[in-house]
C-alpha cells in the first residue's frame, strides 16, 4: 500500500468538531436520550407551575436552564472553544501526518513524533474526519480536508484494521 500524507492547518473548528464527535462517541445514547427527556419534562413541569401558581423564581429558572440546554449550549461551547483556541500556542499550526510501513509520523513547526499503530487503541471515522485514540480520553483529530482526494481518505480508512486497531464509523454521511 502506498504512503498516505495528510496536511492541514489546525483550526478552532477542527477542535470543536473533534470534541463534539469524541463526546458523542463516549456518551451512551441512553444517557443522551435521558438528558433530553429530563429537560423536556422540566419545561412541562415549569409551564404547569407557572399556570397554577403564576410567575415565580423556580419555574423561570427551570425554563432558562432548559433553554440553555436546547438553544444556548452549542453556541456558548463554540464561543468558549474559539476563545480558548486563540490563546493556544498550536493555533493555526501546520500539521503533517505521514502513514507508511505501519508507522505514524507527525511533523509540526513545534516538533515531531514517530510511533507505530500499536500506540493507537482505536480509530473512529466521523463525517468530519478521523479520531485517533492513544488512550480512551486523548484523541488526535484528522480532518477530511487534510487528505488530497477522496480516494486517499478511503485508503486511510482501511489502515486501522490492516494494523490491528479497532475501527468504527459514527455519524451519518458515509457513501
Amino acid at each position: 500500500m502506498n504512503d498516505i500524507e495528510v496536511k492541514f492547518a489546525w483550526t478552532a473548528e477542527d477542535l470543536i468538531s473533534g470534541r463534539r464527535w469524541h463526546w458523542r462517541s463516549n456518551c451512551r445514547p441512553s444517557i443522551r436520550l435521558a438528558s433530553h427527556l429530563g429537560a423536556t419534562l422540566l419545561i412541562a413541569i415549569c409551564i404547569f407551575l407557572i399556570l397554577e401558581k403564576g410567575l415565580t423564581a423556580m419555574p423561570i429558572a427551570g425554563i432558562f436552564g432548559s433553554l440553555y440546554f436546547y438553544v444556548l449550549r452549542k453556541p456558548f461551547t463554540r464561543y468558549w472553544t474559539r476563545r480558548e483556541f486563540s490563546k493556544r500556542n498550536d493555533s493555526g499550526l501546520m500539521i503533517s501526518y505521514h502513514f507508511a510501513n505501519g508507522r505514524i509520523l507527525v511533523n509540526t513547526e513545534q516538533g515531531h513524533s514517530d510511533s507505530s499503530w500499536k500506540a493507537i487503541s482505536k480509530v473512529l471515522q466521523t463525517p468530519d474526519g478521523f479520531l485517533l485514540y492513544p488512550t480512551s480520553e486523548i484523541f488526535y483529530f484528522i480532518p477530511n480536508r487534510g487528505f488530497r482526494d477522496p480516494s486517499e481518505l478511503a485508503r486511510f480508512a482501511e489502515l486501522p484494521a490492516a494494523n490491528g486497531v479497532p475501527f468504527t464509523r459514527i455519524g451519518s454521511s458515509f457513501a
